[in-house]
């Protein structure tokens, strides 16, 4: 007790800094996850209010559109930046100011006049919040636990934040259904208010802030290269991959601007790396320094980042609109499926490093590689022509939650095994860029793979089924073929005079397509996450098993 209270010191909010020879501090931890889950719960409010603000406010779907996009491409964009600012300011006010700014946009957004207030003052706002709040939660982290099994279970405990999350949805759409959309954000408020309260219980870390001076032009070329890049991916199936389509708001010669965004996003990018290694060489500190890129320990930690929430945005594009669309199921009961994933996740990555304190990483790592590709094979089969085998979605999601849980709470420690403590801080804004980014390029590129093959199979099959002309095939095509409904599908037929067991057989063979449009999608997502899992093998540096 003795050598505890020696090694304790108060900091100036009269908050115990922990060091390496305490006991593991869980009310900090708290915080950082409640930080983690309030980002991630604002998301699901806005989704779940959707249908109430376009009502209220009288929002027009391109409205809604930039509405549910803003958020995630201002903080996608700036998170990099944020890194680098938590390592100037310090990461206790770099979380603070975070919260702060999340705290105001939640109240813009419960007293928006209109739409246009609440997405370019709220939810603008609430994405700045996070692009420091997010940062801040993984760069204090390396900061607050010095031990590397504190720091294992820290990391593992802020990824199951993220599990913990799913349960927003549910809260915050009972609230919605008894109160509005203006209270519910109202009560967002406050949750930031209190999670900047509990900001007085983290320790001050701030005294050992970097001299580091501000990279201007690498904050430049990361916003600019990460918003186009991020908005290009995300918008690739509104816009159109090649042709633009109506939502696109302008066209090259008739070209979709969604991948011009991307090459123009990626060319920035580019750019930045190579600009970024002078200005390390001249001043010793930048935003993206060149051991996070050529660090091979640290590529396999942010590889881990990408691959996790690359699932969770295989589950948003594909599973979901499955069980929502195609079967008709509710929200309430989606989300009662999804608990599963979010408690597993919560288990495997809150409990792994402290009952398995010396496993080490790599071990952990490929184990939940195995599991998230093991779920994806039973995802897959679980779907079938105009149905689904539950038990082997559930057990699927279940294995999911372990795998992803367990990938994710190790990309940390992995990384901070790597680099200096100043460096493994100032990585939280990297690794939240890749949970981002990996989530974005699911649901863009599952869902492009999804909807081409249904369109390319069903353009072809309508066309040979006998008795179907070709004046009624394009009729019936008139409007792309997404992921639909049976009854969907065969409304398209109403005004036809095509004969009822054409119509019979173009039902059948579309449940087929879709059922294996899906399974397609899933075995895309699969091999990335095959290719994720070989980076495992650039983990030297492991748990010390002393």
């Amino acid at each position: 007790m003795g050598l505890v209270k020696a090694s304790q010191q108060l900091d100036p909010g009269g908050a115990e800094a922990p060091t390496a020879a305490t006991a593991f501090a869980v009310v900090p931890l708290i915080v950082l996850m409640a930080a983690q889950m309030g980002t991630s719960g604002d998301n699901g409010a806005l989704s779940i209010a959707t249908g109430e603000i376009t009502q209220a406010l009288g929002a027009s779907t391109s409205e809604i559109q930039m509405l549910n996009t803003v958020y995630s491409l201002v903080a996608g964009a700036c998170m990099i930046v944020g890194g680098m600012l938590g390592t100037m300011w310090g990461w206790r006010r770099n979380f603070r100011l975070g919260a702060g700014l999340a705290a105001v946009g939640e109240f813009a957004a419960a007293l928006a006049p209109n739409v246009f207030v609440l997405t370019w003052c709220g939810r603008l706002l609430v994405g700045l919040g996070a692009s420091l709040l997010i940062p801040s939660v993984l760069g204090l982290v390396p900061k607050i636990w010095h031990t590397e099994q504190h720091r294992a279970q820290a990391y593992g405990g802020v990824a199951s934040a993220s599990g913990l999350a799913i349960l927003f949805p549910i809260i915050l759409g009972i609230l919605l259904d008894l109160t509005g959309f203006r209270v519910t954000f109202a009560i967002l408020g406050v949750y930031f208010l209190l999670v900047l309260a509990g900001s007085l219980k983290l320790p001050d870390v701030d005294r050992d802030r970097s001299s580091m001076r501000f990279d201007g032009v690498g904050a430049g070329l990361a916003a600019s290269g990460l918003f186009l890049f991020i908005n290009g991916i995300s918008n690739l199936s509104t816009w159109g991959m090649w042709t633009a389509t109506a939502a696109a708001p302008f066209s090259v010669g008739g070209l979709s601007p969604a991948p011009l965004f991307i090459v123009v996003g990626l060319i920035l990018l580019i750019t930045l790396v190579r600009v970024e290694r002078g200005i390390e060489r001249a001043n010793g500190g930048c935003l993206l320094p060149h051991a996070f890129l050529t660090e091979p320990q640290v590529l396999c930690g942010l590889a881990a980042c990408t691959v996790s929430f690359f699932f969770m945005g295989m589950q948003i594009i594909l599973v979901t609109p499955y069980l929502q669309v195609v079967l008709g199921m509710s929200a309430l009961e989606t989300s009662g499926v999804s608990i599963v994933f979010g408690i597993a996740m919560f288990i495997a990555s809150a409990g792994i490093a402290r009952v398995f304190p010396q496993l080490a990483h790599k071990v952990i790592m490929r184990a939940g590689y195995v599991a998230v590709l093991a779920s994806i094979a039973l995802l897959a089969f679980s779907i079938v022509p105009g149905g689904l085998v539950m038990p082997l979605m559930v057990v699927g999601f279940a294995l999911a939650g372990l795998g992803a849980g367990a990938v994710a709470s190790q990309a940390g420690p992995v990384i901070s095994l790597s680099l200096d403590e100043s460096g493994a801080a100032q990585s939280g804004g990297v690794q939240a860029t890749c949970r981002n980014t990996g989530q974005a390029i699911a649901v863009a590129l599952l869902g492009a793979v999804m909807l081409s093959f249904i369109s390319s199979t069903m353009t072809a099959s309508i066309t040979a089924i006998d008795g179907v002309s070709e004046a009624t095939a394009q009729e019936v095509l008139s409007t792309p073929l997404q992921l639909e409904s049976d009854e969907t599908f065969l409304a398209r037929w109403e005004n036809t005079d095509a004969p009822d067991h054409a119509i019979t057989e173009a039902a059948a063979r579309y449940s087929d397509t879709r059922v294996n449009a899906i399974r397609l999608s899933m075995g895309v997502a699969f091999v990335i996450c095959l290719a994720g899992s070989l980076t495992t093998s650039f983990i030297t540096k492991d748990r010390s098993k002393e």
